[in-house]
């Protein structure tokens, strides 16, 4: 009727895809709705699957979310604490266009960044630091990643000849390029820009950069950390990546350090580039045998995490301080993977480790925000 929402279902294709899931227990495609704006897919947890021990809290979910699971003929609520098992059948519910890669990353780790969080690159013109490698590396991450379009964030209309220049470089690779012109308090837009939006992946400069967002300093740089649900990337311009490690952290926060290492494991696939864990062990008198052996088996999680995806991760392990070790070792890397809880603040006297990094880093650092913990 002329007026009204109407979804067309195809019967065959249904049944079609029902049929080919059974055979060959694949991804099953069954039905979009909402005319075309979103679609249902099953798919199952085949043993390897990178969320195998995860919560679903722990999935970043964006443009897309589990809505059921069956396990054992039983159907299980989607929670926020819910641990996904092998042979879980998931029901996921999201955006066409991304839905059936997040099926198969859930089904046997085919992700491709940044993906999993959206698919567009949120990125502020700076023509201060043109001349650096900032907007280069963007464009370097852009074409060797599923990035599919640009948001520009221009602050001031005086900004317009900058943001030409930076759309003409992304239309060059064929990206679709949005630009947003605003006067307000540009941290909080950044923010908003991002929740808003279908954003994978941030890209800032250095937060010692001086440029044109003059309140860009340490503390809006924190405030950015607490805000960004989706990957951000601090650029250095220490690209091609070609070496990219990830530090390891004890077992307390096993969670984080495997994060990084899955996202740093996906964009080395990407980008054709050798992953590194890094473990630094604090001398044993000052924190005894337990925190060792607890770091110990996170590295070797880390490193087993590579054998999914049939992929060799090399191993640092030395014993020193770990901010000063790390950083050391960060001149000799392309790029550093991290993760960082956002309800984990800058303390003076308690600083969080990852902070001291993400400042200090020799190289570019891409920084995976976790979910707050559920407690």
């Amino acid at each position: 009727m002329e007026g009204y929402p109407v979804d067309l279902v195809s019967r065959a294709g249904s049944i079609a895809a029902i049929l080919e899931n059974k055979i060959h227990g694949r991804t099953g495609h069954y039905v979009s709705f909402g005319t075309e704006a979103g679609k249902i897919v099953e798919t199952t947890v085949m043993a390897g699957s990178p969320v195998i021990g995860r919560a679903l809290a722990d999935l970043s979910a964006q443009s897309w979310w589990i809505a059921a699971i069956f396990r054992n003929k039983e159907l299980i609520p989607p929670h926020p604490h819910i641990i996904l098992e092998e042979g879980d059948r998931v029901l996921l519910v999201g955006k066409p266009e991304i839905l059936l890669t997040i099926a198969e990353y859930i089904r046997i780790g085919r992700s491709e960044f940044p993906r999993r969080y959206g698919e567009r690159l949120l990125l502020p013109v700076l023509p201060e630091i043109s001349g650096d490698n900032y907007l280069e590396e963007a464009l370097f991450l852009a074409q060797n990643t599923r990035i599919r379009g640009v948001e520009l964030l221009c602050w001031h209309q005086e900004m317009s000849e900058w943001s030409d220049r930076y759309s003409e470089r992304f239309h060059s690779l064929g990206l679709n390029i949005q630009k947003h012109f605003v006067s307000d308090n540009p941290v909080s837009f950044i923010i908003n820009a991002q929740k808003e939006g279908d954003a994978g992946c941030l890209v800032l400069p250095h937060p010692d950069k001086r440029f044109s967002l003059r309140y860009y300093d340490k503390r809006d740089f924190f405030r950015i950390l607490e805000g960004i649900t989706c990957p951000i990337l601090i650029s250095r311009g220490t690209y091609p990546y070609k070496n990219i490690f990830v530090p390891v952290k004890n077992q307390a926060d096993q969670a984080e350090s495997m994060a990084a290492a899955e996202i740093a494991i996906d964009l080395a696939r990407l980008v054709n580039a050798q992953v590194t864990a890094v473990s630094i062990f604090p001398p044993v008198f000052s924190v005894g045998d337990e925190e060792i052996k607890s770091q110990q088996e996170t590295l070797a999680r880390t490193l087993s995490l590579g054998n999914l995806y049939r992929m060799h991760i090399e191993a640092i392990q030395q014993e020193g301080n770990p901010i000063r070790e790390i950083l050391k070792i960060s001149n000799n890397f392309d790029l550093m993977v991290i993760s960082h809880r956002r309800e984990k603040r800058w303390q003076l006297f308690h600083p969080d480790i990852s902070h001291h990094l993400i400042l200090r880093s020799a190289c570019s650092t891409l920084i995976v925000e976790m979910a707050k913990e559920i407690k």
